[in-house]
């Protein structure tokens, strides 16, 4: 249950756009996978080995422009029509816009890039290669946005060090020990596979327990309401059984959702990172830095989502904030609205390709929602002199959450995503079986 209202599914200007896609997009496969990938990723990778080299930027301009139209084209044309395939929409248009974002810094950009690694054997194409799939800048300086044109940005510069690489931001969940290689592999293929575990298990539990409205791929009109007001018996096998109280139900779920969320992007990061550390095409310490650090765990609502949260889109949305508080003279208060503003954009623009989507302005607003939560605690540091932590920070970021998540979260359950399958069989059905025969069941 949400304490704040939906509000609506339309895309207000951007509707004719959505419902166009919606209408003449080609389906997805093997034979149109070079549109997706090849025609948008070709002068992007091309753009990232130029920027190795001293005066570039007037060649690596067109090929910017060229990645953007040939990724415009792909995200118009191509979508997945399979309704369990439906949540692979909103990867794509996620995809399309951070190919789009990384097209237009890297023409942007002024002075070239130096990795690091290259002192220890790696190529320059290699080098290439990873600025591109690098959202983090993991080893990068922060831009220098502020001294910047809006036609001129600053590179980052990469540490030289021989240890590389090291960054400076604290914010990264630094390995904890070195690993070798055969140890770096199996971390990450235990990982992956418990992370992905989670998710099948999660997932066979919304279909089970949501398999006449939300565990379906198109969920009938009511179908949220209810799939949260049908009643769920706690130990049924028991002589302790009861009904789940409402409230338990509506936090379980968000909890779960969430800990998905956070599931299915950690699987994927050590899943990718076990093959290209395995096969020898990275080094080892270039995949150490994990891609959470402990959100659940995280003490405000600041932590949470400087810290704990993935920082995949972090260098860009801080980028282009600054570069919007320079260039229109605000206040540098502005700039954390605008990041999750930013944020809140792209969430909602990736999922322009979904039917049925979620909510556009929910989703936009949530993220939006979280920066009052964080200039909230800011004031509270600056009016009461002490930062927002320990467990009374824990309880007010989890009540933070819970009260904001409510509208986002139903909008995206009513479009399908129970129904979507992110994984293959991995176990979870097993789990989730004795969970339902033990923990919780419906009557």
């Amino acid at each position: 249950m949400g304490l704040l209202p939906s509000l609506g599914t339309s895309y207000g200007p951007l509707q004719p756009l959505h419902d166009h896609i919606i209408r003449t997009a080609q389906p997805v496969t093997l034979q149109t996978a070079h549109h997706l990938l090849v025609y948008p990723l070709t002068p992007l990778f091309l753009q990232a080995w130029l920027l190795q080299y001293e005066h570039t930027r007037k060649y690596r301009i067109p090929l910017g422009i060229a990645s953007v139209f040939f990724t415009c084209m792909a995200w118009r044309g191509y979508r997945f029509y399979e309704p369990f395939l439906n949540a692979g929409n909103n990867l794509l248009g996620v995809m399309f816009l951070h190919f789009i974002g990384r097209a237009v810094e890297f023409a942007l950009l002024e002075d070239p890039v130096i990795d690091p690694f290259m002192a220890k054997g790696r190529s320059r194409l290699m080098c290439a290669y990873d600025l591109c799939c690098n959202s983090r800048w993991i080893g990068l300086r922060p831009v220098n946005a502020v001294e910047s044109s809006s036609s001129s940005i600053k590179s980052p510069e990469r540490h030289t060090s021989p240890t590389a690489p090291v960054s400076d931001d604290k914010w990264l969940p630094r390995p904890s020990k070195i690993r070798i290689r055969r140890q770096a592999v199996l971390r990450h293929a235990r990982l992956a596979y418990t992370y992905l575990l989670a998710l099948d298990t999660l997932l066979n539990l919304l279909r089970y327990f949501g398999r006449e409205n939300v565990g379906l791929s198109h969920v009938p009109p009511g179908g949220v309401d209810k799939f949260f007001s049908d009643p769920y018996i706690l130990l049924p096998r028991s002589r302790y059984a009861m009904r789940a109280p409402d409230l338990l139900v509506d936090l379980c779920v968000k909890a779960f959702l969430g800990g998905g969320v956070l599931a299915m992007l950690s699987g994927g990061y050590h899943l990718a990172a076990a093959v290209m550390v395995g096969c020898g095409v990275y080094e080892v310490e270039a995949w150490e830095v994990d891609l959470f650090n402990g959100p659940m765990a995280a003490g405000s609502v600041l932590e949470f989502w400087g810290k704990g949260w993935h920082q995949v889109f972090r260098h860009h949305f801080n980028l282009l904030s600054t570069l919007i508080v320079h260039h229109l003279r605000l206040p540098r208060l502005f700039l954390l609205p605008l990041a999750f503003a930013l944020s809140g954009a792209l969430h909602a623009l990736g999922q322009l390709s979904m039917s049925p989507s979620p909510s556009p302005l929910d989703l936009f607003l949530f993220f939006f929602i979280q920066s009052l939560g964080c200039l909230a605690e800011i004031m509270w540091k600056r009016v009461t002199g002490k930062r927002v932590g320990g467990w009374t920070g824990w309880m007010w970021k989890n009540l933070f959450m819970v009260v904001t998540a409510g509208v986002p979260l139903r909008t995206e359950l009513q479009s399908g995503l129970g129904g979507t399958w992110f994984t293959p069989p991995l176990g979870g059905g097993v789990l989730a079986g004795a969970m339902i025969r033990w923990v919780v069941d419906r009557p």
